[in-house]
């Protein structure tokens, strides 16, 4: 008896065997040689601070972060950026943002190593000082570069919301720069800002009903500020839109109160803030409408379609779907006939 053992056959297991060599070599052609530079089109950022003495390592304060992508240029050139702050008392932390990861220190520069082009920044710091400028861009191109920090004292400038619903979110800007949405049912929202004159704007989102946005200027005199922003209601279209009347037919609505009349357009139009409203439509001679009143929802810009139909005058009443007292006089008058003629058939 012939012993049948598991597994591949020799013939099979060098097949795969060639095909394993055949497959591996294939995989190493395509990666790249090391040190090539090949696979990434962006600059490794680095940057330091200018004293031994910077804060331990940390998502806010770590000395370098190598590998964070700022572009890169054919010869490898790099420059640096110095954020150099005066103002703060000694010790006390501050930040810079820069495309990338934010580092902190507690000396009196932050240095960044970049590739050229253009780049956006952002200073913070731990204290009621404001950083001037707190934001803006910065382009390098062919020289280090320098961007001054002075921190000056602040003072709270709050927005203190009216006219909105509990569940209506809204920002606030001061001279562009927004804060987080303000948080469901909150009402104000603070900046700290230093002396000097601001431009604000104030608005809510994806609301018709509400003038949007408000925008003004504010001074900041040396002590803190308080800005009501009301936000008030605003007017919408609210169209009512005829079928059936002949062109040139003098037709009307009465909305709140308000009769407005048409003779040369199918629809008439009010301009109303958001709100309910009963409506009733006017007589037309010749003429019934398929709704005579009514009440509506205004959320918005609102359309509402009027249809009319041919009334049959002493003969009765034009329904929306039909003539149905002609009809019935119809079916009564052959009832009629077909009795009259059964009888005379049977006599």
């Amino acid at each position: 008896m012939r012993q049948v053992r598991g597994g591949a056959s020799p013939s099979l297991r060098a097949t795969l065997r060639i095909f394993g060599v055949v497959l591996a070599v294939v995989i190493a052609a395509q990666l790249p040689a090391a040190g090539s530079g090949s696979g990434s089109n962006f600059a490794p950022l680095t940057h330091r601070t200018d004293a031994a003495t910077a804060p331990p390592g940390g998502p806010e304060n770590s000395g370098s972060s190598a590998g964070a992508p700022t572009g890169s240029t054919s010869d490898g050139s790099t420059y640096e950026i110095t954020f150099a702050e005066t103002g703060l008392p000694a010790g006390t932390n501050w930040t810079v943002y820069l495309n990338g990861p934010p580092i902190q220190t507690s000396t009196r520069s932050i240095n960044f190593t970049v590739a050229p082009q253009e780049y956006a920044f952002l200073v913070t710091g731990d204290t009621l000082l404001v950083p001037n400028p707190s934001e803006g861009f910065v382009n390098v191109t062919t020289a280090a570069v320098v961007v001054p920090i002075a921190f000056r004292p602040g003072y709270p400038v709050t927005f203190s919301e009216e006219g909105l619903p509990v569940d209506k979110e809204w920002d606030a800007s001061l001279n562009g720069t927004f804060l987080p949405s303000v948080a469901l049912n909150a009402t104000s929202v603070t900046y700290l800002a230093s002396n000097g004159t601001y431009r604000y704007s104030a608005e809510t989102y994806d609301d018709p009903c509400v003038v949007s946005p408000i925008t003004g200027t504010l001074a900041v005199p040396g002590h803190a500020v308080v800005q009501p922003i009301d936000f008030i209601s605003a007017k919408v279209s609210v169209r009512f839109q005829e079928f059936g009347l002949p062109s040139g037919t003098t037709w009307s609505v009465t909305l709140g109160g308000v009769r407005v009349a048409s003779a040369a357009a199918e629809y008439v139009e009010f301009s109303e803030p958001c709100g309910s409203y009963s409506f009733s439509v006017g007589a037309v001679a010749g003429y019934v409408a398929g709704q005579t009143s009514g009440v509506m929802a205004v959320n918005g810009p609102t359309s509402w379609f009027i249809e009319f139909f041919p009334s049959p005058g002493f003969i009765g009443y034009v329904g929306p779907t039909g003539y149905y007292v002609v009809g019935a006089l119809a079916a009564a008058i052959v009832g009629l006939i077909a009795a009259g003629v059964l009888v005379r058939i049977r006599r």
